[in-house]
C-alpha cells in the first residue's frame, strides 16, 4: 500500500508505548500514521528516549513533535538548559517541542515570559 502524501495543513497524531516490551504496537502505529500521512507526537525526556521513539517515525522526514516531561519548568534554568541541549542534539530531526503548563505561568507571568524569551534566544542560535 502506498502511503498518502503528508496532510496539509500538517496533522500530527500522538502515539507512545503503553505496554512494556511490546515494540510491535509502536511499529503498527508508525505504519498506520504513514498510511494516513500523519506526522507523530511523542513523549520523551531523555536523549535515549528520543532516539528510541524516532526509530518509529512514520516515514524518513515525517514531522515529529516531542512532548517534554511535565516536570520541565521554563522558570527553572536547569529545565531551560535541558531543553536547549535536546533541541541542539535533535535539530533537523524534531520539528518542535510541547512544553506543558506550570503553575508559575499563572502565579509569576512576567518571570515566565522572561524565561520563555531567554529560552527562545538560545534556540534561535541552533541551526535547523
Amino acid at each position: 500500500m502506498t502511503p498518502l502524501p503528508p496532510c496539509r495543513p500538517r496533522v500530527l497524531g500522538l502515539f507512545g508505548k503503553r505496554i512494556e516490551g511490546d515494540d510491535s504496537l509502536m511499529a503498527l502505529a508508525a505504519l498506520r500514521f504513514s498510511q494516513a500521512g500523519l506526522g507523530a507526537e511523542i513523549h520523551a525526556g531523555t536523549p535515549g528516549e528520543f532516539e528510541w521513539a524516532l526509530g518509529f517515525r512514520p516515514w524518513a522526514d515525517a514531522p515529529v513533535v516531542a512532548h517534554l516531561p511535565r516536570a520541565f519548568n521554563l522558570a527553572d534554568e536547569n529545565s531551560r538548559r535541558q531543553i536547549a541541549e535536546l533541541a541542539s542534539r535533535f535539530a533537523g530531526r524534531i520539528s518542535g517541542f510541547v512544553v506543558h503548563d506550570h503553575p508559575d505561568l499563572v502565579s509569576q507571568p512576567a518571570a515566565s515570559l522572561r524565561a520563555a524569551r531567554e529560552l527562545d534566544a538560545r534556540l534561535q542560535g541552533i541551526d535547523r
